[in-house]
């Protein structure tokens, strides 16, 4: 696991445990992973000159709204 994708693991999970204890909300395991893979792909995106991946794959795209 690179730097950046624990970064976004730890983020995502940080946000979670605040959506938990804050709001009682609780997200499933996958809207989970899903959230770490976007923040991966946001980190990504905006400190590599140049990464021109992009971020349109299947139900993700709902993370966006």
């Amino acid at each position: 696991m690179s730097y950046n994708n624990f970064l976004a693991f730890l983020w995502a999970i940080w946000k979670e445990r605040n959506s938990k204890i804050f709001s009682d909300n609780v997200s499933s395991k996958d809207q989970l992973l899903d959230s770490i893979k976007l923040h991966s792909w946001w980190w990504l995106k905006t400190h590599i000159s140049g990464f021109s991946f992009d971020f349109i794959i299947g139900g993700l795209c709902r993370l966006l709204v």
